[in-house]
């Protein structure tokens, strides 16, 4: 009976041993430590806790389920305030999806039911203020959907979803850079924007201008990427379909020529001077990370109109420190 006993507790260590796994990847750039717990031991992105904790604690956590994140994904900054709170289901977003600011202010509320928008959605500027506001019902936008100015007060665009008809459009000034304050680190980024036009066709109903700007300010770097020369192009194909995109592929791909008369939703940002800059390879799974990113920041741009149901493409330029 013993010996049995002992065969049997030996095969719950050996298993136990097989089940579980720890990978830790230290980024001495950025004084970051990114810690993944395995339920295999096979190196593979499927039932895991991940962690990533820079000088003052924890950044990033959440967990992944059969490779699909699920649960709920938080980060914060270095001051420990929250910038995002973002529930998944296997992968696809259900449930609230809240992005802060800096300071822990509200910058989005909003939802998601089976990765289709759901109810009220709320953007705000850094002063608190409502600078888009709109509804979905059913998995489309309906009723009418405005966008502010920085104050709160001004439409500068407006669309009724209802009787599809642009009650406002925007033809807001076209600017060469921007200067926001990146969420995640702290730190103010100066932008540069490539040539640009006001476009039609399949774009946000705020138009693509805007949006650029929008895109940006929602669109948060991952801490790790930070300081260093990135550059990135990323393709990516979709469609939209009652007034909402769906995003069909996004494929990196090198040297995309830029073409102004092209949908672009470009991140070309100098973080900082070239003597605290670091380059190093970047992993698979921050690469993955950052393309997660993009495609949720274009999913929360709000309703996008179109005029055919085909599916075309969308270049994301992702660079940092390498203008040119």
């Amino acid at each position: 009976m013993n010996k049995v006993l002992l065969i049997l507790f030996s095969l719950s260590i050996n298993c136990l041993q097989f089940s579980y796994a720890q990978k830790t990847t230290n980024y001495e750039h950025c004084n970051c430590t990114e810690v993944i717990n395995y339920s295999n031991n096979d190196n593979t992105i499927r039932d895991v806790e991940y962690k990533l904790s820079c000088t003052n604690g924890l950044v990033e956590r959440g967990n992944y389920n059969n490779g699909n994140k699920d649960g709920i994904w938080t980060v914060k900054n270095e001051n420990g305030k929250l910038i995002s709170s973002i529930e998944f289901i296997d992968g696809k977003l259900n449930g609230k999806y809240e992005l802060f600011d800096f300071d822990g202010n509200p910058k989005l509320k909003a939802e998601f039911e089976n990765n289709l928008p759901k109810g009220e959605w709320l953007y705000f500027s850094k002063k608190g203020k409502i600078i888009k506001k709109g509804t979905y019902q059913n998995g489309k936008p309906t009723g009418i959907w405005n966008t502010y100015d920085s104050k709160g007060k001004k439409i500068i665009a407006s669309y009724d979803f209802d009787n599809g008809e642009s009650l406002v459009s925007s033809q807001t000034k076209i600017k060469k850079s921007y200067l926001p304050r990146e969420d995640e680190s702290g730190e103010y980024i100066i932008m540069y924007y490539p040539t640009r036009k006001h476009l039609s066709g399949n774009i946000p109903f705020d138009g693509n201008i805007v949006s650029n700007k929008e895109f940006i300010d929602l669109l948060n770097v991952p801490f790790v990427l930070m300081n260093t020369i990135t550059d990135y192009d990323f393709k990516i194909t979709a469609k939209v379909i009652n007034g909402i995109l769906i995003i069909e592929d996004i494929k990196y791909a090198e040297n995309i020529n830029y073409n102004s008369s092209n949908l672009s939703f470009p991140y070309i940002a100098q973080t900082n001077s070239p003597n605290k800059l670091k380059t190093i390879k970047h992993s698979e799974l921050t690469i993955n990370k950052i393309k997660e990113r993009i495609l949720e920041t274009l999913m929360v741009l709000g309703p996008w109109t179109s005029t055919t149901n085909d599916s075309f493409e969308i270049h994301v330029p992702f660079v940092l420190n390498n203008v040119k």
